[in-house]
C-alpha cells in the first residue's frame, strides 16, 4: 500500500509519500489546479498505480476538505486526524 501524508495549509499542501520503496516530497497549491497537479504527480511516481493508496492529513477545518474529496473521488482512502492525536503519537 502506498502512503501519502499531507500537511494542509491555507495556501499550499506539503506532501510526503512512501510510494513503493521510495520516499518523495512535493508542494502543491491548495487549489483545484494544485489538486490536479497532485494527482498527476502521484500518477507519475507510483510504481503500481492500481495499488491502494492511503492519504492522511490533520484536521484543519475547511482547508483540507476539498483535497480530501478529490483524493477520495480518485479512489483513495483518506484519514483526517485530530492534530493532538498526531502529536501524542509522535
Amino acid at each position: 500500500m502506498d502512503i501519502l501524508g499531507i500537511d494542509v495549509c491555507k495556501q499550499r499542501l506539503d506532501v510526503a509519500s512512501l510510494l513503493g520503496e521510495r520516499c518523495r516530497q512535493a508542494v502543491f497549491a491548495n487549489t483545484e489546479v494544485g489538486f490536479g497537479e497532485l494527482l498527476r504527480w502521484l500518477g507519475q511516481h507510483r510504481p503500481a498505480p492500481d495499488a491502494p493508496l492511503h492519504a492522511c492529513m490533520e484536521a484543519t477545518g475547511n482547508w483540507g476538505l476539498d483535497v480530501a474529496e478529490v483524493l477520495h473521488g480518485a479512489g483513495m482512502t483518506i484519514s483526517i486526524v485530530n492534530p493532538s492525536r498526531i502529536k501524542a503519537n509522535g
